[in-house]
């Protein structure tokens, strides 16, 4: 058929050994959706009336995998894939029956469900026009406590909007805004910490940290970033903290996007190109190299290139000519971003990694305005 949607190909093992089950099994949430938008999505959630965790490891068993229990309580297990993207998590309804599951999601795009043994668009479950805001671009909330239910939503709205292109509604804006006090107060520190997380390895984590500012999250969720708003500084910056601190992670993100191989237009790209292309394979090595905890060295540069200035607000001085000075911001930067990772529960490494990475941040520029070759035992620091 000519509506065929663009699946995960590990379904195309999944779907044979459920086609029997006695109950009705449904693809939902992002895998549909991205599937009708023809966007690669390997998270792959399944949803049954009862007995998700039995259904896990029968599946696990028949095909071979590991598995374990994601959520006793919740009836939520999951399939390892291993030398794969792919992630399979069987969940039970939330709720009694399939409209209550779907009613009790995020947003409307998010809502839709596929049987598992379908593979067509016409077969996609939609009961609150998902569909038209798929075709609109639009991100829509299902009720008027889609967010205050979970308030984490209110992240991942922001990385919708910036992933997807969508605009959200105003109602949805409105319940975003509301969010940001019941964030500290009812998600834990690990949730908030890997939304962020996905935030910042979008294609644009500065526009991702600008709304979370605009709708009002920012200073419940990184204060310390939040503090650098209106933090202004003088040559040879040319812009106040906060849009520094946005620039870096842009110009990071196209730096990233060079050692991949992907086309950035700047007029700069093809200079970098030429510096990076002996590092390339170190480089690669490095961003994809895994800390304890699973937090990969990709992410661990955006949460530095994010932190690298927290220290400027407290050490601010403005002298007689007018001129701003940052003594010591590298260093009290440091001692901040500690207290903000571990309070979002990073590994050690994990932490080390970026506090490091803060309190040297300087050391290339010294290096640079030197003039000469720096010598081995400044090479070996």
């Amino acid at each position: 058929p000519t509506n065929m949607l663009a699946l995960d190909p590990f379904l195309d093992r999944v779907r044979p050994l459920l086609a029997a089950h006695p109950q009705p099994v449904y693809l939902v949430g992002g895998a549909v959706r991205d599937a009708l938008l023809g966007r690669a999505n390997h998270d792959i959630d399944l949803i049954v009336a009862e007995g998700a965790i039995d259904l896990t490891f029968e599946l696990a068993r028949r095909l071979g995998l590991p598995a374990y229990r994601l959520d006793e309580e919740r009836d939520v297990g999951r399939i390892l894939v291993p030398d794969s993207d792919t992630t399979l998590d069987i969940a039970r309804f939330r709720g009694d029956a399939l409209a209550d599951d779907l009613g009790a999601r995020d947003f409307t795009v998010n809502a839709l469900a596929l049987p598992v043994v379908a593979q067509t668009a016409d077969a996609v479950i939609d009961l609150h026009d998902g569909l038209a805001d798929l075709a609109a671009q639009r991100l829509r909330i299902i009720h008027a406590n889609s967010i205050a239910d979970d308030p984490v939503r209110a992240l991942r709205a922001v990385r919708f909007v910036i992933q997807l292109g969508f605009a959200p509604t105003e109602d949805t804006v409105v319940a975003v805004r509301a969010a940001g006090a019941l964030l500290s107060k009812r998600i834990s520190p690990e949730r908030i910490r890997d939304e962020l997380s996905r935030l910042l390895l979008t294609d644009k984590p500065d526009r991702g940290i600008e709304l979370l500012r605009q709708y009002e999250l920012l200073g419940h969720v990184l204060p310390q970033v939040a503090a650098l708003a209106g933090v202004n500084q003088s040559a040879p910056h040319h812009e106040a903290v906060l849009p520094h601190t946005l620039s870096v992670l842009r110009y990071l993100t196209w730096i990233e996007q060079i050692i991949d191989g992907a086309p950035v237009a700047a007029e700069w790209t093809t200079a970098v190109e030429k510096v990076l292309e002996p590092h390339r394979p170190a480089l690669t090595s490095h961003l994809d190299a895994l800390l304890d905890g699973g937090f990969g060295g990709r992410l661990l540069l955006r949460w530095s290139a994010l932190l690298h200035d927290v220290g400027k607000p407290q050490t601010q001085t403005i002298e007689e000519t007018g001129r701003i000075r940052f003594l010591g911001h590298d260093d009290a930067g440091a001692a901040l971003t500690t207290i903000l990772l571990n309070r979002l529960r990073f590994s050690g490494e994990a932490v080390r990694r970026v506090r490091d990475t803060v309190a040297g941040h300087m050391r290339p520029l010294y290096l640079a305005n030197d003039g000469r070759p720096p010598s081995r035992r400044t090479v070996y620091r």
